[in-house]
């Protein structure tokens, strides 16, 4: 007996025949395709259930069986004339297997084994059995019988809460799934944006309903392969070392309990800067891949953040963001929690969170194309969540004749060999996550006390994950310790002249002092105290007045004008107390003004009392 091809085998476990001829469930073979697999019958029902005479209820057959990479399900069929007759009969002509069951968003599941891969999916229950369930099933490659007869046992199958084992053999209740909804950390394992999952992370299935390719997780070559082409050419290089240095730090950040940050490398154009973080961004996937730009809005930024939780995102050409979105873009971004919205009927929508490490490079510090395009300061809070570092160059090129080749040969290198140490790197702190937290209480013991305010501290602390980072996989990797406490340190220095302007106090204050200065040095809009106003001729406002007291000039500015053009975004009292600290505002008593007369004016009027900082107290920096 022949069948056309591709059509399913039926398997007959009871059929219509003279009574002294008796059916031989020995002598048959399920299929051609379980022959070819050398599967028999005695593999599909225990022998002595097939010896003599079968039970007339089929009860002797299993309900399933998964066989040669098919599935055989129980079947039963009443004729004309009262006879039922039991068979095994093919449904799906590849992997399908139900493994578990659960809930999301108030919608029943099945977790469904599929493929020679045995790839896990979730399928909806309320599309089983109908039309957009099978093409569903399809969809995944699967091959489903086109008999609407057997789709009806399949069906009975897929919403079945029984489990069964790869025997077919009935083995409890289906157990409840979980769905992580983002990749990342998940207890003590991690879940790739492409779904699979490193180290034990139990009855947990991947939904990500928000993938991006600069999420990329590809490998190519090997940790071995990354270390001997792309690694050791970052010895003698400070800015691909820290770029490293943030990307091992990524996965970490989940391990430490530490909130996400970013590091922005700024400095002229074709310096290298992009081509210094190939190596940074193939740990995890191919860089080409993973290179993201500044050129998005600042929803589409916080959405690729979810995308590369507990992991390394990368953007390129901050100048390609609208400077007046940028404090927005770097706040919400590092906020690690979506904004809150509600829905028409009063509820809210579902909020969504992440953790990740920045990587960004531009020709301009973040405040300074802030100040050029807008007119006014970034924001403190946005400059110590992405932390602006000069760029320095490649020193180091290891034989090649310049820089600019040895920048190629960096990104080609990293190109060929990429998503190997990533993976590895994970494996490890899944399985020693306590060790990485108590190197990093040692590391942090280097960081403390570094700098006089908060601000400074919270930097530092980033420093100390990335220094933890490059220390546990300095074997591996094959980096030098010492070498990288260097490049840290130096670059921690240059943060904190750039952030303070030199000084020991707050952003807000170096940028209190230099607003103070740039204000004072516009002698036109000063008049003397003993002048009147009918005197000013210049265009535009009066600001204040100037007297000499004792051997310095004080200038007499007017409150409005101090609050507009110095204080800023500062509380003005906030302001005032910070200048006094610094000796550049004299107080009357508790008042941060002072009363005089001034401008011809007959009764008193308040001023700002404001002297400029004297130039031999101060780092060069300071000066304009």
């Amino acid at each position: 007996m022949t069948r056309a091809k591709g059509v399913f085998p039926v398997i007959p476990r009871r059929c219509k025949a003279p009574r002294d001829c008796l059916f031989n469930f020995e002598d048959v073979k399920v299929s051609n395709h379980e022959e070819n697999s050398g599967a028999v019958a005695d593999n599909v029902t225990p022998i002595d259930a097939a010896k003599g005479k079968p039970a007339a209820d089929g009860s002797d057959l299993p309900f399933i069986r998964f066989s040669g990479g098919w599935v055989y399900l129980k079947t039963c069929k009443t004729d004309k004339k009262g006879e039922t007759y039991y068979s095994l009969q093919a449904v799906c002509k590849s992997h399908l297997r139900v493994i578990g069951t659960g809930w999301v968003d108030g919608e029943a599941f099945r977790v469904l084994e599929l493929g020679k891969d045995k790839r896990r999916v979730m399928m909806p229950t309320r599309l089983i059995g109908s039309r957009d369930g099978w093409a569903f099933l399809q969809g995944h490659n699967v091959q489903v019988t086109p008999v609407p007869e057997l789709r009806r046992w399949l069906h009975e199958y897929l919403m079945s809460e029984t489990a069964y084992d790869l025997h077919g053999s009935p083995c409890g209740v289906l157990p409840e799934w979980d769905v992580a909804d983002k990749p990342g950390w998940r207890g003590g394992a991690y879940l790739l944006p492409d779904g699979d999952m490193i180290g034990d992370v139990g009855n947990v299935i991947a939904d990500f309903k928000l993938r991006s390719n600069h999420a990329d997780v590809g490998v190519c070559g090997t940790v071995d392969s990354w270390v001997e082409n792309v690694g050791r050419l970052l010895y003698g290089n400070d800015s691909p070392t820290l770029a490293l240095g943030v990307a091992m730090a990524s996965p970490m950040l989940g391990v430490l309990g530490v909130s996400g940050f970013g590091v922005h490398l700024y400095g002229q154009s074709s310096g290298g800067k992009t081509s210094s973080c190939y190596p940074a961004m193939s740990i995890f996937g191919s860089p080409s891949n993973r290179q993201a730009s500044w050129n998005s809005t600042p929803l589409a930024l916080t959405l690729l953040a979810r995308c590369c939780n507990d992991a390394l995102m990368m953007l390129d050409e901050m100048k390609l963001l609208r400077a007046m979105v940028m404090e927005e873009a770097i706040y919400g971004t590092f906020s690690q929690r979506s904004r809150m919205q509600g829905n028409k009927d009063g509820t809210l929508r579902p909020e969504y969170s992440w953790r990740c490490c920045v990587l960004s490079t531009g020709e301009l510090a973040a405040d300074v194309f802030i100040r050029m395009m807008t007119g006014r300061d970034a924001d403190a809070g946005a400059l110590v969540r992405l932390v602006q570092l000069p760029y320095r160059p490649l020193t180091n090129l290891h034989g090649f004749p310049d820089g600019s080749a040895f920048a190629d040969h960096l990104r080609a290198a990293s190109d060929e060999h990429y998503g190997a140490v990533g993976r590895a790197w994970v494996d490890w702190l899944s399985s020693n996550q306590t060790l990485a937290r108590e190197k990093f209480a040692e590391v942090k013991a280097r960081w403390n006390g570094r700098g006089t305010h908060g601000q400074h501290q919270r930097v530092a602390d980033y420093f100390a994950v990335i220094e933890t980072a490059l220390t546990l996989s300095s074997k591996t990797l094959k980096l030098d310790v010492k070498e990288c406490q260097g490049v840290l340190d130096r670059f921690y220095a240059d943060w904190l002249v750039d952030f303070s302007k030199g000084g020991n106090g707050s952003h807000e204050e170096a940028l209190l002092v230099e607003r103070l200065e740039a204000v004072l040095s516009q002698h036109q809009r000063f008049l003397s105290k003993t002048a009147n106003d009918q005197d000013y001729k210049q265009p535009g406002e009066l600001w204040g007045y100037f007297h000499d007291r004792g051997d310095a000039r004080e200038y007499l500015l007017f409150p409005a004008v101090f609050k507009e053009r110095i204080s800023g975004t500062i509380d003005a009292k906030v302001a005032g107390r910070l200048l006094h600290t610094r000796g550049l505002l004299r107080r009357h008593g508790e008042h941060l003004t002072v009363s005089e007369r001034a401008g011809g004016y007959p009764n008193k009027r308040r001023f700002y009392a404001l002297s400029l900082p004297v130039v031999d107290d101060l780092d060069a920096e300071e000066v304009l």
